[in-house]
């Protein structure tokens, strides 16, 4: 004769085999398990002894059970080392996911993966910020003082983190490695030196000088930056050796700047 153990089911779910082991008799499993198999042959279950629950202090399920409501846990351990655990198709085993797809719940929301999020077959946009930035018209210097370049046309800016509008400052929302490029030209110069500067907060991060008296210059620089993702933005500085006026030469080709978040 069957072993019967009885079990405690939270009222949320149920546990469901061939036949239901009914919570509602529990009187009749406390008389003995000769009662219990007498008085339920049917609708009791067919063979208590092959399912085992404990709940609150950790145990195993055995057997084909079926769950209905909500199954809260801490932790699924696999039964046997070799096997993992399957969930609904997906196999768990030894810190690694095996399954041939993964569909997002929401379809506004993609899939995230350790904090890295899947969208529309293509890596979330908003968890990797990159812009481009350049000079839609000539910008006027006449000062041998340092100058931010007002990088005021954006060709791309996925996280709205550069602003073409007063500081001109690319402030990323995302912490992680960028790659940084920067392109000034300038024109009616052929008496100064001129020095042009990627700078990180107070730092500069990219130099680039031309003293070459040429009346057009060319000033090019690239990096690989941290930024935090909260307070570390980039902008950039040019200044002359002496007081001259001078053009920053528009166009998307000639004068830009540009980040992206590569890591």
């Amino acid at each position: 004769m069957a072993n019967y153990t009885r079990v405690s089911v939270p009222s949320e779910g149920e546990i469901l085999s061939a036949a239901t082991y009914n919570t509602e008799h529990d009187n009749h499993i406390n008389n003995g398990p000769s009662n219990h198999a007498s008085e339920h042959a049917s609708g009791g279950v067919d063979d208590a002894s092959s399912y085992v629950l404990t709940l609150g202090g950790g145990g195993t399920v055995t057997g084909a059970t079926t769950f209905s409501g909500a199954l809260n846990v801490n932790t699924i351990t696999e039964r046997t080392a070799t096997s993992g655990v399957t969930c609904d198709g997906v196999l768990l085993k030894d810190g690694e996911v095996t399954t041939d797809t993964i569909n997002e719940e929401t379809a506004a929301a993609g899939v995230t993966i350790d904090g890295f999020n899947i969208k529309d077959n293509a890596p979330d946009p908003t968890s990797w910020p990159s812009f481009n930035a350049w000079r839609s018209t000539a910008q006027n210097i006449t000062s041998a003082t340092p100058t931010t370049v007002e990088f005021d046309t954006e060709d791309f800016d996925t996280n709205s983190d550069y602003d073409n509008v007063t500081n001109y400052r690319f402030t990323p929302t995302v912490a992680g490695k960028y790659l940084v490029t920067i392109r000034v030209s300038i024109e009616d110069c052929d008496v100064a030196d001129f020095t042009m500067l990627g700078v990180k907060n107070s730092t500069s991060i990219i130099s680039a000088v031309d003293r070459t008296g040429q009346a057009i210059r060319q000033l090019f620089g690239t990096t690989i930056v941290d930024m935090n993702g909260s307070t570390d933005y980039l902008y950039v500085s040019l200044e002359s050796d002496i007081d001259t006026n001078y053009n920053v030469t528009l166009g998307r080709d000639l004068s830009y700047f540009s980040a992206s978040r590569i890591a």
